[in-house]
């Protein structure tokens, strides 16, 4: 079984922003929305602070407890849209069941939601006009094209000046996993080597959130990956879902440990670990049982060390992004 390496990734993006920051002297800063008492959420901000720092952009932290009023978030969100010190904010998921998610959502100025959620800027990826990558889908299908060998975007944070930064279009590096093709700069979309080996694939994804079902869904389908989402409101596990075993790509991202075993997937399957959780020894473990698998699936994310690191790379380059504009 084949281990995706993301920190390689994530270190290459890092290395450019930090270039990028200090040879245009860019001001940045990223504005974290903390509500509740997730565990999961705490680590990936814990995470995503150390990279800000790292690259050199400021990092601004609002907690409030699960019982928070939704206005008072809202409002908080709304002032922090007309500071133009902030260049992004994001509302670290999941959220409290209590609170309306999608308002939430909404109160963050589309120019400055470097997560991609924003109704508008889905609707610009969808016509081809994306204003920001949405971050964990772009992570994991990176991971699948590495998976399966073909073109791997690498998210350029450099804006082209030819290209302007008011057409809303991003620049990608396309390098090529495979020594016999050379790297190429395109305008954002599909990669045009090696698109037929994942055209027809079947993936399906554990998820714990319908907004991310969704965009992951725009995603990889524009691949021409089949593709279904499953929400999981609970870690209860079945060894007998049979989409899961006819599945060649199976994606997690719920905080379950052990959600998906060995006997659940066919051989050869394709694992995306986008799942978090702190064990009550202090261990970060993913949802995918690595053990039970490993002499099964040709290929898997690890946690941590595989999706996590890209997520934050990408997610400091659309702050970057932001702060260009």
């Amino acid at each position: 079984m084949r281990l995706f390496n993301g920190k390689k990734f994530a270190d290459k993006i890092l290395g450019e922003i930090k270039e990028n920051i200090e040879k245009e002297g860019l001001k940045a800063k990223l504005a974290v929305f903390l509500i509740g008492e997730d565990e999961a959420s705490k680590i990936y901000i814990r995470l995503k602070k150390e990279a800000t720092i790292k690259v050199g952009i400021e990092f601004e932290l609002y907690k409030y407890d699960r019982e928070a009023i939704e206005q008072e978030i809202s409002e908080k969100i709304i002032a922090l849209n007309k500071d133009k010190n902030i260049s992004g904010i994001i509302a670290q998921l999941p959220l409290p069941e209590r609170l309306n998610r999608d308002k939430i959502l909404s109160a963050i100025s589309p120019l400055k939601d470097v997560d991609g959620f924003h109704q508008e800027n889905r609707r610009l990826f969808e016509i081809g006009e994306p204003r920001f990558k949405p971050i964990l889908p772009s992570a994991i299908l990176l991971a699948i094209k590495e998976a399966y060998r073909v073109s791997v975007p690498v998210f350029s944070s450099v804006i082209s000046a030819q290209a302007g930064i008011q057409n809303k279009k991003m620049l990608i590096q396309e390098r090529i996993l495979d020594p016999r093709f050379p790297s190429v700069v395109k305008i954002f979309g599909r990669a045009q080597r090696g698109d037929d080996k994942l055209r027809g694939k079947k993936a399906v994804a554990l998820v714990n959130s319908d907004i991310f079902g969704q965009m992951l869904k725009l995603v990889l389908e524009k691949e021409g990956i089949n593709f279904q989402y499953k929400l999981k409101k609970t870690c209860l596990i079945s060894g007998t879902d049979d989409d899961l075993k006819k599945a060649d790509i199976i994606i997690t991202a719920c905080g379950c440990p052990g959600l998906v075993r060995g006997e659940m997937i066919k051989p050869g399957a394709i694992l995306i670990d986008a799942g978090i959780f702190r064990a009550k020894d202090g261990k970060v473990v993913g949802d995918i049982d690595r053990k039970s698998v490993e002499n099964i699936a040709s290929f898997l994310t690890p946690v941590p060390g595989g999706i996590g690191p890209l997520v934050i790379a990408l997610l400091l380059q659309n702050v970057c992004l932001a702060a260009k504009k």
